[in-house]
């Protein structure tokens, strides 16, 4: 799936007020981001009502939160803004929700680096500590993950828990918009191993994801999420 740009004319206000106050949102939204670009459609009698057509973005090495994404290609339309706070100086905000409609790419080494992001980490030790054997529980409240690789269409995780080699994944799919699933999943602590049953993650109603596809190279994410008002 590629996200491209209709074509328009960039008008004066959007060159001079529009496009400097939203690459400043964007950047205040994220940790970092690289080789920003940014296309914003609409005439001077549209952007005066505080109403954004359409705006394509696409970056590589963004960070979010300590989540590394090598690649985005994303496509907003019928954005609602506070314009006239914009021209008195103030920051951008979103007045309504947005869809936001494109692809997410994460390679294997943008996953190694996310390990240490909070945002992940407690994600991994929620979905974990909720799926293994109620016997391991207390020994994995506090993993130390070290590694996580693509293998084919798995997603394979690897760590230490209590001086034990500890290990976590499965084949991730697609069951639904809202719903990635992991089956079969397996479980080691040690020498003991698991087979569990499936598990569902469940993204919330404000994503519908299209396609996912993992390979050995890198997880790429296709669909909508629904951003809204801060």
């Amino acid at each position: 799936m590629t996200v491209e740009p209709h074509s328009a004319p960039e008008s004066d206000l959007i060159g001079r007020v529009l496009a400097p106050a939203l690459r400043l949102w964007l950047r205040s939204q994220l940790d970092e981001i690289e080789q920003l670009q940014l296309v914003i459609g609409g005439k001077n009698r549209q952007i005066l009502t505080g109403y954004i057509p359409e705006v394509f973005l696409q970056a590589d090495h963004a960070v979010y939160q300590g989540m590394h994404l090598s690649h985005i290609e994303l496509k907003a339309a019928q954005i609602r803004i506070n314009l006239g706070q914009i021209l008195k100086g103030k920051s951008l905000n979103l007045l309504q929700p947005v869809p936001v409609n494109g692809i997410v790419q994460l390679t294997f080494a943008d996953l190694q680096a996310s390990l240490a992001a909070p945002l992940l980490a407690t994600a991994l030790n929620d979905i974990v500590t909720e799926r293994v054997p109620s016997e391991f529980v207390p020994q994995l409240q506090s993993p130390q993950w070290q590694q996580i690789q693509l293998v084919g269409s798995e997603i394979q995780l690897s760590g230490i828990a209590h001086q034990t080699p500890i290990s976590f994944g499965g084949s991730l799919t697609l069951a639904n918009p809202q719903t990635l699933t992991i089956d079969p999943l397996h479980f080691s602590f040690g020498s003991d191993r698991h087979v569990l049953e499936a598990m569902q993650l469940d993204l919330g109603p404000e994503v519908a994801f299209e396609a996912l596809d993992v390979d050995c190279e890198r997880l790429q994410l296709a669909g909508t999420i629904m951003v809204t008002p801060a």
